[in-house]
């Protein structure tokens, strides 16, 4: 992405640089799975060992959307962004069981 919009702007401080949590409510096509990725590669630098490996059993992210169509969409771009991390992207709704493994 060459630059961020102006929302994705005004959150990236938030978003990007601090360990907060962060709830963001804004219309559709603004941005806010971008916003997401900010905030998923800011827990990845407080988690990345000296040896630039990931500690992926020391945290969890919980990305949620209000339709299961938006969420599988979500899910597939954070799994092709993510997977060079070794991280583990799944969809859950009312209809799915994980084990903790």
């Amino acid at each position: 992405m060459p630059k961020l919009n102006l929302i994705q702007s005004r959150l990236y401080p938030a978003a990007f640089k601090s360990p907060e949590n962060l709830l963001v409510c804004a219309p559709t096509g603004a941005g806010k799975t971008n916003i997401a990725m900010l905030s998923i590669l800011q827990v990845l630098s407080q988690k990345r060992r000296v040896n630039g490996t990931f500690d992926l059993k020391s945290f969890k992210i919980v990305y949620i959307a209000p339709m299961k169509a938006l969420v599988s969409e979500v899910v597939g771009s954070f799994q092709k962004r993510l997977v060079d991390f070794g991280i583990s992207v799944k969809e859950l709704t009312g209809d799915v069981h994980l084990t903790r493994a």
